[in-house]
């Protein structure tokens, strides 16, 4: 990630989730806030009706993974945090998903 830190302190997710804007959808909802620094910041937090910890790191991984093909068009500057909580982010007949494993 170009011009990206991870947002880790507790704190920093509390600010944001007080402070800046959201939006929601019936599987995540974002949230998003102006910082005024050279870099931006994103945190993810994944909810356990995910699943178990593999599943929810597979989907961590995935965002990071989408983050990071569209970092370029993004402006720098910001926290943003996805907030996944329900299950439907990929296809259970996949064989390479974590919901076919278990």
């Amino acid at each position: 990630m170009q011009h990206t830190v991870s947002l880790k302190q507790n704190h920093e997710f509390r600010r944001l989730y007080n402070r800046g804007k959201s939006a929601v959808s019936p599987y995540f909802a974002i949230y998003c806030r102006k910082t005024g620094r050279d870099y931006s910041r994103l945190g993810i937090t994944t909810g356990v009706k995910l699943g178990n910890a593999v599943k929810r790191n597979f989907v961590r991984r995935r965002i990071r993974a989408l983050y990071r093909t569209n970092e370029a068009g993004l402006q720098p500057g910001y926290d943003i945090v996805p907030s996944l909580a329900a299950m439907p982010i990929w296809s259970a007949a996949s064989a390479s998903s974590p919901a076919s494993w278990g």
